[in-house]
């Protein structure tokens, strides 16, 4: 590409230049020149843009990696104690029967299939596990959900120097809790992953590939459970009745055998009654959630709450066009709302605060991407180029913003874990797994 821009350059210099002394003998000579020049000087301000907007995705992604690979630590955190450690301890140990039934097993409200199956692998490939393997398997998600919104944006005649402000602004730290703790990040990159796909090969006519990844997505976190009545709702409202009735029999399978066939504790229905009681902490709760990326450290609460609500009137604002002209968009929204509505409803009594949490933050940023990505496909012409700046200069303030702010906590933890200080609120329990998992060699130290 340089090489023909250098060829481009000095063909019409020369050219110009030719013209210029021959002092213009007529006027076609002096508008063919004018011509020239102006061809010139628009490719030379394409080819500036387009070397902004790509350089800068360039770096981002080369400072999100670095960072995975200066703060990735190869020891347990938080729940990889329970989720990791202590399920290997007794999977070693089981006949294959019981392996299977521990597989499949809760942890908390989820079931987390693919942060199990990662552990096993690991330990069985390198005969211990290997915590950094884990959270680089985990990054390896969130630059997958990238692609996909990425491989569905391009149906929609969205070039790449478009989609790199999204891009960038995904690539934002405010998820910086998980982006080195290796079961959190495998089990929620990965399930919006498969979300991103789920709904994409939806909207574009894709049955049985969608619902591969629906089911993936379901047993990945329980965060896919917002697929449920999204998927099957699109169908509905579509009319697509063959599709609509095989979906429903397959989501009935799906659920039997997640809350039924398989053992599952049902969290406390007291909690979920006091919060519809209370629909002030809901609706604060929902829009903290969609307006995480927001989050001021300084201005706290009120920060991420107007941030979500901005997010939500911006959506709202042309939620019509969106639907009709480019649905991929709309479903994808809507299933950052439905999951907004499923955290409101199950985590709100820990408090609204919890809305912004830095885990939740990565269902905020693909919201505000998916929304941008929708403006620019509505958009024509110069309003286009005009939505493209807005949205470069807004991720890379976001994308600025976190990358400071997350940087103490990353250094403070990778200290703790390097120190061997307390990162599970239960420690002692936490130490005793740990060292149990020293005695059956499924970690070294």
């Amino acid at each position: 590409m340089q090489r023909k821009f250098h060829s481009f350059y000095f063909k019409h210099f020369f050219a110009a230049q030719a013209l210029k002394y021959s002092k213009f003998k007529d006027l076609s000579t002096l508008f063919q020149y004018t011509l020239l020049v102006m061809s010139l000087n628009n490719k030379i301000k394409t080819n500036l843009a387009d070397g902004i907007l790509i350089n800068s995705l360039l770096l981002a992604c080369l400072i999100y990696l670095l960072t995975i690979y200066r703060f990735a630590f190869d020891q347990p955190y938080g729940d990889d104690y329970d989720a990791i450690l202590a399920f290997l301890n007794h999977y070693v140990q089981v006949s294959p029967s019981e392996q299977i039934q521990l597989f499949f097993s809760q942890h908390n409200e989820h079931r987390i299939l693919l942060s199990r199956l990662a552990a096993i692998i690991d330990l069985s490939f390198f005969g211990h596990i290997n915590f950094i393997h884990l959270i680089w398997l985990g990054t390896c998600g969130w630059f997958f959900a990238i692609y996909a919104l990425w491989f569905f944006s391009k149906k929609y005649g969205i070039a790449f120097i478009e989609f790199t402000p999204a891009a960038i602004l995904l690539l934002s730290f405010s998820h910086y809790e998980m982006m080195t703790w290796a079961m959190t990040s495998i089990q929620q990159y990965w399930q919006v992953t498969f979300g991103i796909m789920a709904i994409g090969f939806m909207v574009n006519g894709n049955f049985y590939r969608s619902n591969i990844f629906y089911i993936a997505a379901i047993f990945t976190s329980g965060g896919g459970m917002a697929l449920v009545p999204l998927i099957n709702l699109y169908y509905l409202a579509n009319q697509q009745w063959k599709n609509f009735f095989l979906c429903a029999g397959l989501t009935a399978i799906v659920l039997l055998t997640y809350f039924i066939l398989l053992p599952y504790q049902s969290p406390p229905t007291k909690q979920l009654i006091e919060i519809l009681f209370h629909p002030h902490l809901f609706f604060a709760y929902f829009f903290g959630f969609v307006g995480g990326l927001g989050k001021i450290q300084s201005l706290g609460l009120a920060s991420y709450l107007l941030a979500g609500l901005v997010l939500f009137v911006v959506f709202i604002k042309k939620v019509i066009g969106i639907k009709n002209h480019c649905p991929f968009y709309f479903w994808l929204c809507f299933y950052v709302l439905l999951t907004a509505v499923l955290a409101a409803l199950n985590r709100s009594f820990l408090g609204v605060e919890t809305s912004g949490d830095s885990r939740y933050s990565e269902y905020s940023l693909l919201f505000a991407a998916s929304t941008y990505l929708a403006y620019i496909y509505l958009a024509k012409g110069k309003d286009r180029v005009w939505i493209v700046w807005i949205g470069f200069a807004i991720a890379m303030v976001v994308f600025a913003y976190w990358h400071e702010t997350s940087k103490p906590y990353l250094i403070d933890q990778r200290y703790w874990l390097e120190n061997g200080l307390k990162t599970h609120p239960n420690w002692e329990g936490a130490q005793k797994i740990k060292a149990r998992s020293i005695d059956l060699g499924v970690i070294t130290k």
